[in-house]
């Protein structure tokens, strides 16, 4: 049996300005290739997006491209990225920033 319940919330909320701040620069991107690696390294000098908020993405080398998972992180301060497999991989990491 499914029973239906109403829950009341007495919280308030802030008005908040729905229009969002036009950006002051577009997005860039920069890919590095890398071949039967499990990790790859690209320094901030490198990929020169000048940002830690960085949008990662990997694919392999077939075609189509298909996304592969990998972990990875974003110094804060170098900007230098590094991407981790679990085994051997070939194809290329995207960055966006």
């Amino acid at each position: 049996m499914l029973v239906l319940t109403e829950r009341v919330t007495t919280e308030t909320f802030k008005d908040v300005d729905p229009t969002p701040a036009p950006p002051t620069e577009g997005l860039r991107k920069y890919v590095q290739p890398f071949t039967n690696t499990m990790l790859v390294t690209i320094p901030g000098a490198t990929h020169g997006l000048g940002t830690a908020d960085l949008l990662v993405q990997c694919y392999d080398a077939q075609t189509p491209r298909q996304p592969l998972t990998a972990g990875w992180s974003v110094h804060a301060s170098t900007y230098e990225v590094l991407v981790h497999f679990s085994q051997l991989q070939t194809g290329r990491v995207v960055l966006v920033g």
